[in-house]
């Protein structure tokens, strides 16, 4: 009986790994759009020098009582754009990750440190003199120390490369998970499947396992592409292989759940178009909105979690959750997914 089920299994797979691959459409977005841009941001990635910015991100480390006063004192100058970071990340990697110009390190029972590239000298010497003299710790001397670090920022196709993943991974549950079952459930061809000697759960299974597995191919030959081709760095392996897989699985079983709430494609496609590009503004991908007013938007979805999880599997660093967090928000949203999904699919068109 076991592997009368793994049969019929199996053979669900194949027929929905066939219906899946005749729609060109979720092709298209998850995989066709990701090699462009892969490519575009690749071919431009040494051709491209930064601008000299005409303000400066400064980012605050240290403890508490003295990043305060250091917070204050800058914010004086409408050149700065101050943030306190509260993690652990080292001034160089903080200026790696391309968002900051200068880090101001703070020491318990010490002088502050100023930290910049070289080609951001004159902002680490204008924060220096506006700091120099203010009593600011416990030290004796009110010296203020500058280092230069390397300038390797991390920016174009290096930066870019989580959010175009995370951007494959979404059209993936949109346009070839929510579409095609809500387009099917509106046809009336699940009622065929209950003449089929298989649980309600091997189809999704079925379907979901599909799915997946096309995602996992789409996501490691992109990942092919950018390594192999356009010499792009996977700080983290083992965890970028760990994220992957979690975001495959999460956003497979985010599109099923989006799904169960639809019976007509008139009313999902306005719905997911308006998703998609939500997803793609507040989801952390190509633009960073942690400090804005708009960051509360992050947790409506779990793209903002895959994209820094992304992130710091690639590069190192995360703006807005550790990895840790990061993890725990998509299987939050995996376990919600599945719940939804389980409990809202149905055979029959007119049925929730």
């Amino acid at each position: 009986m076991v592997n009368y089920n793994w049969s019929v299994f199996f053979s669900m797979f194949r027929a929905n790994l066939k219906e899946y691959t005749r729609d060109i459409l979720p092709f298209l977005f998850s995989f066709i759009m990701p090699v462009f841009f892969i490519v575009a941001y690749g071919v431009s990635k040494n051709g491209t020098q930064t601008e000299q910015a005409f303000s400066a991100n400064v980012a605050i480390i240290g403890s508490a009582n003295d990043t305060a006063k250091i917070e204050e004192k800058l914010k004086d100058f409408t050149l700065f754009k101050i943030q306190v970071i509260n993690s652990i990340e080292s001034a160089d990697t903080l200026i790696a990750s391309g968002k900051y110009q200068a880090v101001v390190s703070v020491l318990e029972n010490s002088t502050p440190q100023v930290a910049s590239t070289s080609q951001y000298l004159n902002v680490a010497t204008l924060i220096k003199k506006t700091l120099q003299g203010e009593v600011m710790t416990h030290a004796s001397s009110t010296d203020i120390p500058t280092r230069v670090v390397s300038d390797n920022r991390i920016a174009g196709l290096d930066y870019s490369f989580a959010a175009i993943l995370s951007l494959s991974l979404l059209q993936v549950a949109l346009f070839g998970t929510a579409a095609p079952v809500v387009t099917a459930k509106e046809k009336g061809l699940y009622r065929l499947f209950k003449i089929i000697p298989v649980p309600r759960m091997g189809l999704l299974g079925a379907q979901v396992a599909v799915r997946f597995f096309v995602s996992m191919l789409q996501l490691l030959v992109l990942t092919a592409i950018a390594v192999f081709v356009f010499n792009v760095p996977v700080k983290y392996p083992v965890t970028f292989i760990m994220v992957i897989s979690c975001a495959a699985l999460t956003l497979v079983n985010y599109g099923y759940a989006i799904a169960g709430f639809f019976n007509r494609m008139s009313m999902a496609s306005a719905f997911l178009i308006v998703l998609n590009f939500y997803c793609i503004f507040f989801g952390q991908m190509f633009s960073d909105i942690n400090g804005s007013s708009w960051q509360l938007l992050v947790y409506t979805t779990p793209v903002g979690f895959i994209s820094e999880a992304l992130h710091y599997a690639t590069t190192g660093y995360a703006s807005m959750f550790t990895i840790f967090q990061s993890m725990t928000g998509m299987l939050i949203y995996l376990l919600v997914s599945c719940f939804i999904g389980i409990r809202f699919f149905s055979f029959e068109p007119g049925k929730a």
